[in-house]
């Protein structure tokens, strides 16, 4: 098994650094290569399809989460100091049992066998996710959990997995928020950006909503700050990841239509929009998986979804993209990139 690095010389921890990722192919991932490899880190990255990008051709390693022998192989080559683990089934389409959602339970415990046969190894990132709280649910405490799911309840799972092992290197658990920018694809919140471009999105009523969202590459950041903090700071801890301003829908929606260049959205009366998620409840309980709109996406679009940050902020310190500059990035990637032509 060949796993080759990239390398440059780091302005942060030093050019000896090795970090191994998992789920590289995905948003996150992707962006998590492109920033450890530009900051100096050897790096090594794996996902159980090829990458999307050609330049993480040379870091690449596929392996599956569920081959927990592959991960020892790989693991034992690559000799990581640190540990992003990305790598999940992240849809939310399984309505029969966790079973579909192997690779965030069973997954979880083989990457952190293979991380306690690493002695190098200093500081790994288990990635869970907002959703282990329904939308519009602040839970009460880190074991307050309110899956809406079986997603989200894999993701639980993950959760206690990690605090449950007797895990060798320091560790940290996070909860992205909403993640977007360069890289998505659909389903995802290129959507979101999409229907603005087409001229499809409408404002929801008169309603002020706020959410927590996060920038792909603030995320990355942000996870690079984590590696490098104190250990007190950040070792068996939980940090909500995203931007620590929420962002105004409504505000954002008209910034991201003036960069695509459409008119004023324009808004539509909140009990058109119930009777059409009415229709879709109907839609999808007879198969139809891609239903636009459903009580249940309307009561997330409608709730406020808001995670202050503050023991994040502390450590991470000011994020290197605004909103305006994130969403300008975002909206020259998407006319680049249509989605007939994909990703390059």
């Amino acid at each position: 098994m060949s796993i080759p690095g990239h390398h440059i010389e780091s302005p942060y921890m030093g050019s000896s650094q090795r970090i191994l990722i998992t789920g590289s192919t995905g948003l996150i991932g992707a962006s998590a290569v492109d920033h450890f490899v530009e900051r100096g880190y050897v790096v090594a990255a794996t996902d159980v399809v090829p990458p999307r990008v050609r330049a993480h051709e040379g870091c690449f390693t596929r392996c599956d989460l569920m081959d927990v022998a592959g991960l020892m192989k790989l693991f034992a080559k690559f000799q990581p100091n640190y540990l992003l683990h990305l790598g999940a089934r992240t849809d939310t389409f399984e309505r029969r049992s966790l079973d579909g959602y192997a690779a965030n339970i069973q997954g979880v415990r083989n990457v952190i066998a293979a991380a306690n046969a690493c002695p190098g190894l200093r500081r790994l990132i288990m990635t869970s996710s907002r959703l282990v709280c329904r939308v519009g649910y602040m839970p009460r405490h880190d074991e307050d959990f309110c899956p809406p799911n079986f997603y989200a309840q894999s993701k639980v799972e993950t959760e206690r997995i990690t605090k449950a092992s007797e895990i060798r290197a320091e560790w940290v658990l996070t909860r992205p928020t909403a993640i977007w920018g360069p890289g998505f694809l659909v389903p995802s919140y290129r959507d979101f950006f999409e229907q603005i471009r087409k001229g499809r999105y409408l404002h929801l009523g008169n309603v002020e909503i706020q959410k927590t969202f996060g920038y792909v590459k603030n995320f990355a950041f942000q996870m690079e700050r984590l590696l490098a903090a104190p250990v007190r700071a950040v070792h068996r801890k939980l940090f909500y990841v995203g931007d620590y301003e929420p962002v105004r829908l409504r505000q954002w929606a008209d910034l991201i239509a003036r960069e695509f260049g459409r008119p004023r959205i324009r808004t539509v009366p909140l009990g058109v929009l119930r009777v059409v998620a009415r229709v879709g409840d109907v839609l999808k309980r007879v198969g139809w998986d891609a239903v636009p709109l459903t009580s249940y996406r309307l009561g997330n679009m409608l709730s406020d979804a808001v995670h202050p940050m503050p023991e994040l902020e502390a450590i991470t310190g000011p994020l290197p993209y605004g909103l305006e500059q994130a969403t300008r990035e975002t909206v020259a990637w998407l006319k680049e990139n249509p989605l007939s032509k994909g990703p390059s």
